[in-house]
């Protein structure tokens, strides 16, 4: 049985983990060169607004790019007012950054901004990326939200078949209401959850 990680979050008091897109080593590398303003935790979170994009540019073309036009804010009205600016560089300079990449990148759309940062790579430094050089995801859940399976403990599906491990059925009511617990895997982790 699956059930979306949200349903359980509550229940016991987990909340899901969202997998992240890595950055590629180029990418990564280039970045750390810029000698940026500060560091970058989570790609996702620090693109969002915009600033971080700004001073990337701001590297490249420090004559169209002012640092001090742009805020490194988390509201509505900041990551907008710095994404219209970007925008309007980038038709200036002719960089043809996607407008939903732009759209999905204030979102936070799971892989936008790691995208982002590729297309300012290719754009910026005029090299693209090879194409064996992806670094490849971990196996995780199908959606973005992550599933939560329940399957039985190894206590019931033994004593579905043949009993406790002597063969006999065990007569404890504790132990076996202990035991007969279903265990939750989340994102290839496995919990059993205490009543």
């Amino acid at each position: 049985m699956t059930i979306p990680n949200d349903a359980l979050s509550g229940k016991f008091g987990m909340k899901p983990s969202v997998p992240t897109q890595p950055l590629r080593r180029e990418i990564l590398k280039w970045m750390h060169s810029l000698d940026l303003s500060q560091s970058i935790r989570q790609i996702r979170r620090d693109a969002m607004n915009g600033y971080l994009v700004a001073e990337i540019c701001s590297r490249y073309y420090p004559s169209d790019i002012q640092m001090h036009g742009f805020q490194n804010g988390l509201s509505t009205p900041v990551k907008l007012d710095n994404w219209q600016q970007l925008q309007k560089f980038f038709n200036k300079r002719d960089l043809r950054v996607p407008k939903n990449l732009i759209e999905d990148t204030l979102k936070g759309v799971q892989g936008a901004a790691a995208t982002m940062m590729e297309t300012l790579y290719t754009l910026l430094t005029e090299k693209s990326l090879p194409e064996n050089a992806k670094i490849p995801t971990s196996p995780g859940p199908s959606s973005e939200t992550g599933t939560v399976s329940i399957t039985p403990s190894r206590s019931q599906t033994r004593a579905a078949g043949s009993g406790t491990r002597d063969g006999t059925q065990g007569s404890d009511p504790i132990r076996q209401s202990i035991q007969n617990q279903p265990s939750v895997v989340i994102d290839d982790a496995k919990v059993t959850p205490l009543s």
